[in-house]
């Protein structure tokens, strides 16, 4: 049986980040431990923070948001979304403004918005 893999310094700078409250952007190379990290994120949360709170991971693309579901299985406090899927979830949140082209951008709407649909 193989021994888990110690972090190296980016992921743990990033996890410490998270878990410091951090919102942050995982940006790299395909193969780079960008699930991996996610999933020790996951992790580290549940062992040193209260799970009521949601907290949002966003996938690039369907495939890699199936891959990360798998993965944070058992992580209930998680919810998964591709690009495509949150930004579709903040438009439909009021259809009317964005059917006349009416659309602008409140950021704290949108963080609410996003709050909502990870309920």
């Amino acid at each position: 049986m193989s021994k888990p893999l110690k972090d190296t310094e980016e992921q743990s700078a990033i996890i410490k980040g998270f878990l410091s409250g951090q919102n942050m952007i995982i940006q790299a190379y395909a193969g780079c431990g960008k699930t991996a990290t996610q999933v020790k994120i996951a992790k580290a949360y549940s062992d040193n923070i209260d799970n009521k709170t949601k907290k949002l991971a966003v996938a690039f693309n369907v495939r890699a948001k199936a891959e990360l579901e798998e993965r944070l299985h058992g992580y209930s406090d998680w919810v998964v979304k591709t690009f495509n899927g949150l930004g579709h979830g903040v438009l439909m949140q009021n259809p009317r403004q964005w059917n006349k082209g009416n659309l602008t951008v409140d950021m704290r709407k949108c963080e609410n918005l996003i709050n909502d649909l990870m309920q």
